[in-house]
């Protein structure tokens, strides 16, 4: 598996040691074929007669996570490598808490959410730096 952080270019490389030509070549993701041009974000460099192809993502962002495979074919087999991409996304409020006024032994609610890959845990902490394990807090 590859880590790879949001944002950054990504580059997998097919080669092909053995096989009787003509050998072509083609990349999938999660089982479905990558069409060169289709995706402004991936290229895919296959030069024709070569046993070699270099795929290409650009930007890399979650969209892209997924099970790439390569799969070289000639006349006689078929064959075809595996490696799962994870592109790290850091975390970012998608619900940030706002400051509230709470009145003492009466219940407050502080709502947050965060999104991020992986997915963020969120801990509480009190001015006084005493993090809670629990959502629920009280004094």
């Amino acid at each position: 598996m590859a880590n790879l952080h949001e944002g950054v270019r990504a580059g997998l490389t097919c080669l092909v040691h053995a096989g009787d030509p003509p050998i072509r070549i083609e990349w999938l993701r999660d089982g479905k074929p990558l069409v060169p041009g289709a995706h402004p974000d991936i290229s895919i460099l296959a030069p024709e007669g070569s046993f070699v192809s270099t795929l290409t993502l650009q930007r890399l962002s979650s969209r892209q996570n997924g099970n790439y495979s390569c799969r070289a074919t000639n006349e006689y087999a078929s064959v075809e490598h595996f490696a799962e991409l994870l592109v790290k996304v850091a975390p970012s409020w998608t619900l940030e808490p706002n400051d509230t006024t709470a009145v003492s032994g009466r219940s407050v609610s502080v709502d947050c959410q965060a999104s991020g890959v992986p997915q963020p845990h969120i801990r509480w902490k009190s001015s006084s730096g005493t993090f809670y394990r629990s959502y629920s807090v009280s004094r």
